[in-house]
């Protein structure tokens, strides 16, 4: 490698395998949808990382041209996945109509009302909890 072609090259970090990779200055992106290689940016200052000393700045994470294809088919797979949504999930989170979400709340009631003892202050001894499953659901949002 001549010593121009050293200056042209930077370092990525392959996200697949764990290492570090040489990149001469463009890559392919094939998970930002490019089908070309594209020009290698710097995020820290906005330009091309050919242009300037980038040695103290981020490295992009980048699958390395070896490990391309198995990030794809790892992808791909995770995707095609079957989800794994408990039991009953669904209904937490479905448009209900008010004769459904009286039954809902009804079926899912919890108790109203805690007090808690010892308290100092009378008025503070009560807290008021949500009455239902899915009024629980949403307000851990």
């Amino acid at each position: 490698m001549t010593e121009e072609e050293e200056s042209m090259s930077h370092i990525h970090f392959c996200d697949v395998a764990g290492h570090e990779w040489e990149c001469q200055g463009t890559a392919l992106r094939p998970l930002a949808g490019d089908t070309e290689p594209s020009v290698c940016m710097c995020i820290r200052h906005l330009v091309p990382m050919e242009v300037g000393d980038h040695s103290e700045c981020s490295i992009e994470l980048l699958a390395c041209p070896e490990r391309r294809e198995e990030q794809r088919r790892r992808m791909e797979e995770a995707s095609k996945a079957e989800l794994n949504i408990p039991d009953g999930w669904e209904e937490l989170f479905r448009p209900m109509t008010d004769v459904e979400r009286l039954k809902f709340d009804a079926k899912h009631k919890f108790m109203d009302t805690v007090v808690f003892g010892g308290s100092k202050h009378r008025e503070s001894n009560t807290f008021h909890r949500p009455t239902s499953a899915r009024s629980l659901a949403a307000a851990s949002l």
